[in-house]
């Protein structure tokens, strides 16, 4: 008893806390029948999640020394450019590239001062890529890539050079596309190429520059190409030196004229394929060369100025070689 009444207060009675199910008596619980089955996922995915995170950590951690020695490796290489030069297979002869040393050394700087040593710079790659294509000396630069040792390959396809046009008093090299494709300085174009002189247009251009890689405007110098691939399998090919255009564009009546190695002119006529009412037909121009190949041992038949495309042969006699 107290001194209040004599009776001593009751104490509440508290429970032991319970102790904690595990993570595993959880997840049981939850897909045990009246459990709940979203809760296990998110419980699972938790743990997936946990476990993934430390994977992803340990195999940086494994991984990142390895992957640092490979990329000093890549940067520590001198940078070197590959090309699939284009072979000349001549009997008896070894083959050799018929790309000149100086056109070589200059699509190989254009590589190597435009391409970084960073093994993860696609940038200059496609900078790289760009430029060699406005060198005109490829239809196509589809890539380039990196290879192991510093290599630098190039995956292009070449334009051939097969004349040269001759505009005002310059020359340009050109594929059989038409396309203009850049000479170094200093470099005299390739021996034994076909000219095409007098086009009405002069080059390709972008703003003050030549846009080489872009076909020759105006049609004239294609047609002069097209009667070189005509002629490119007659025995009286041997004796042409190209195609003079002076006549072609500027006067009523289209005509091409083929100049020899003697400087002498033969008046071909119309391009192929062009209407040309009262001249004859193309085969026809073509056997008349051959005869007078064979005839005269000259398709000029020892004339200075020859017309084909009449129907008789016409010699001008006044005019003088070329």
């Amino acid at each position: 008893m107290t001194p209040e009444g004599g009776h001593k207060p009751k104490r509440k009675k508290t429970k032991a806390p319970e102790p904690r199910p595990t993570m595993w008596e959880r997840m049981s619980a939850a897909v045990a029948p009246g459990g709940g089955l979203a809760g296990a996922m998110a419980t699972a995915g938790r743990i997936g999640a946990v476990v993934i995170g430390l994977g992803l950590a340990i195999g940086w951690i494994v991984g990142r020394e390895p992957l640092q020695r490979t990329v000093g490796d890549l940067r520590s290489d001198p940078l070197t450019a590959r090309f699939d030069w284009p072979m000349l297979n001549e009997p008896g002869r070894r083959p050799a590239t018929w790309v000149p040393t100086a056109v070589q050394e200059a699509l190989v700087h254009t590589v190597l001062s435009n391409v970084s040593a960073n093994p993860f710079d696609v940038a200059s790659l496609e900078r790289g890529r760009r430029l060699l294509d406005a060198t005109g000396w490829f239809t196509s630069v589809d890539r380039l890539r990196r290879l192991p040792g510093g290599i630098i390959a190039v995956d292009a396809s070449w334009r051939v050079p097969v004349a040269l046009v001759r505009k005002d008093g310059r020359d340009y090299l050109i594929g059989a596309d038409a396309a203009p494709i850049r000479i170094p300085d200093g470099l005299r174009p390739m021996p034994g190429l076909f000219v095409i002189e007098n086009p009405y247009l002069g080059p390709p251009s972008d703003g003050p520059r030549v846009a080489y890689g872009k076909p020759w405007e105006g049609g004239d110098v294609q047609a002069a190409l097209a009667l070189l691939r005509l002629l490119k399998d007659s025995p009286a090919q041997r004796q042409v030196a190209g195609i003079d255009l002076s006549e072609c564009l500027t006067h009523d009546e289209p005509k091409l004229v083929i100049v020899t190695d003697a400087g002498t002119r033969v008046v071909w006529g119309a391009p192929i394929g062009e209407l040309a009412p009262g001249q004859v037909p193309v085969q026809r121009r073509l056997a008349r060369l051959e005869d007078q190949f064979r005839g005269f041992g000259r398709i000029d038949a020892h004339q200075d100025r020859l017309e084909i495309y009449t129907p008789i042969v016409l010699v001008d006699r006044t005019a003088s070689r070329g």
